[in-house]
């Protein structure tokens, strides 16, 4: 057991002694735990916070990295999980020097309580102590967090040595509030999205079939080919990759996929997911019937899927990306659903650190990778 209130984490670049990590009143040492559970205890921990997400996911991990190259570290204040985080592991290649990513964690927002900020304080100098640190990698997180008025997470991770990387954009998104009724919610829907999807309900040619079966996932992942097809834009996503971790997903994780059909044709798709308090479109496609016959299919689908996420305890909807300069048509779209009292929020971004000359290699490296992947998309944009 690592007493916190007697560890001070220096920073090797600087010389400085990180700020004492005080225990709060009445509570006991807290216990760091790395690579101690299976795959199923991990599923079990995620459902104890609001920020879990799809890919903090033991299969989401695994299909990315391997299994062999994801790293699982858990906090436990009084015998209780109060922070984890999945880490995937990559090595460099050529060199002596890896990389260890956090993404969309590590997740400390426990349900049914009050955020604590000492709870992030203490994960994320868990992890700089043990990847940074112990294992000498360079050290990525993508916090699921959005960059709130306070500042109060960029703050602490800036406190612990990390710095914001600006090679990859901060995204922008918009985030609907679940907790008002169906009735409030279609109320809020602005004026043209609302009627296109009355126009969509009254179509008796559409039809909905949901579930979360391979079948389910191939026919949404064969209208997206479509879909890429006919627009050409930037994949940010690998969506076979995606299909994988579904078919490993436990049932009770999996996406639900829903389909449109005009008569007995699937012309259109959506697939969402309900980890967390935060549900999340994970896949979104409109064949070419779809748009040729108008059918606002897209505005029934992402209806529904509002309702589903209501009905799971879901508080937030999270819309995805958005760019109104380069996908105006996209940001119309989910401006519609988002509605008269949806937020533009921006994510709080990434950040790195890295502790010695392996991990600066590592980071090099990392950047001119990323340099060289947005010229290639630029060039076949």
């Amino acid at each position: 057991m690592i007493s916190w209130a007697t560890i001070y984490l220096k920073d090797i670049s600087y010389g400085r002694p990180w700020p004492k990590m005080d225990i709060p009143t009445g509570a006991t040492d807290t216990g760091i735990q790395v690579d101690s559970i299976d795959d199923r205890q991990w599923s079990t921990y995620l459902d104890r916070f609001d920020d879990a997400s799809f890919y903090q996911t033991w299969q989401s991990g695994t299909v990315q990295y391997r299994a062999g190259c994801l790293s699982h570290l858990l906090i436990k204040q009084d015998e209780d999980v109060i922070a984890i985080a999945q880490v995937g592991i990559r090595k460099m290649p050529g060199l002596f020097a890896s990389v260890a990513n956090v993404h969309f964690g590590p997740l400390w927002r426990i349900k049914g309580q009050e955020p604590e900020f000492i709870h992030f304080r203490r994960v994320i100098a868990a992890l700089v102590t043990e990847y940074a640190d112990k294992r000498r990698h360079l050290l990525r997180i993508w916090p699921n967090e959005m960059d709130d008025p306070n500042h109060h997470v960029r703050a602490i991770l800036l406190e612990f040595g990390l710095k914001e990387d600006s090679s990859l954009p901060r995204s922008r998104t918009l985030i609907l509030d679940l907790t008002p009724t169906m009735a409030e919610l279609r109320t809020n829907l602005l004026n043209k999205w609302r009627q296109a999807l009355a126009n969509a309900e009254r179509n008796p040619a559409l039809k909905l079939d949901c579930g979360s079966t391979n079948e389910h996932y191939g026919i949404a992942l064969s209208l997206y080919r479509e879909m890429y097809q006919r627009k050409k834009f930037a994949r940010l996503v690998d969506m076979d990759n995606q299909g994988l971790v579904q078919n490993e997903l436990p049932d009770s994780l999996k996406m639900k996929i829903l389909i449109c059909k005009y008569e007995t044709e699937p012309i259109a798709a959506l697939g969402w997911s309900t980890i967390g308090n935060t549900g999340l479109p994970l896949i979104a496609a409109t064949g070419n019937k779809a748009v040729s016959l108008s059918t606002n299919a897209s505005n029934l689908l992402f209806w529904k899927m509002v309702e589903d996420m209501k009905n799971q305890g879901c508080q937030y909807c999270d819309l995805g990306g958005i760019d109104p300069i380069l996908n105006p048509g996209g940001y119309k779209f989910k401006l519609g659903l988002a509605g008269k009292s949806g937020k533009e929020e921006v994510h709080v971004g990434q950040f790195v650190i890295h502790r010695n000359l392996r991990s600066w290699l590592s980071y090099l490296l990392v950047n001119k990778t990323i340099r060289i992947r947005k010229r290639a998309a630029a060039l076949h944009g």
